[in-house]
């Protein structure tokens, strides 16, 4: 392959800051970010930051509110960091292309997280009882832009309805699930296998 890959062809290339304690991750993965066309920056002029989690460690308060790209251990719950404020959440050893792509995604708006950790996370919807009435068609496509951070305005302008009726499924979406925020919502929709992330 030559050249950086075609989501970095951008007029503007994605800027990451990288946050960990550790100067030879830190290099490493700035080496990776430039490998794939991206670059890293400060927190105050990046657009993504990606945070190295150690084992027992808590997510990082920054000064800048960015999308986390959050890279942990085997094991670790993603359901869980995602209601800490994660916006990726994928294992350390990922390639350097899903990183990159993850990146992109957070930039985006979007929500990722590895599919293996996910499958290891979230239960068998199959093996799943009853837990409450079952969301409508639409209330999922309503419950699939939350979790990927549409606020209700950004939901009816993808659905091509009123904010008044975004906020309606919203809050149906929260009593159906016995939650009472957005967030909740998207945890326990996505342990009880309603939702993907």
């Amino acid at each position: 392959m030559s050249g950086p890959p075609p989501f970095a062809r951008r007029e503007t290339p994605l800027r990451a800051h990288v946050v960990t304690h550790d100067p030879l991750v830190r290099a490493g993965l700035e080496r990776v970010l430039a490998e794939q066309g991206l670059r890293a920056g400060a927190a105050d002029v990046a657009d993504v930051a990606v945070v190295d989690l150690r084992p027992g460690k808590k997510l990082p308060s920054l000064s800048t509110d960015l999308p986390l790209v959050v890279l942990v251990e085997a094991g670790a719950r993603p359901t869980e960091l995602l209601s800490q404020g994660a916006a990726a959440v994928l294992p350390r050893d990922c390639a350097p292309e899903r990183l990159c792509a993850a990146i992109l995604a957070v930039g985006l708006g979007l929500v990722v997280v590895d599919g293996e950790m996910a499958r290891g996370a979230l239960p068998d919807p199959s093996a799943l009882e009853d837990e409450g009435e079952e969301l409508t068609a639409r209330e999922r496509q309503v419950l699939t832009l939350v979790a990927s951070g549409h606020s209700n305005r950004r939901v009816a302008k993808a659905l091509g309805i009123s904010e008044h009726t975004a906020k309606f499924f919203v809050g149906q979406i929260l009593g159906k699930l016995g939650v009472a925020t957005r967030t909740e919502a998207v945890v326990v929709a996505a342990r009880r296998g309603l939702l993907w992330l």
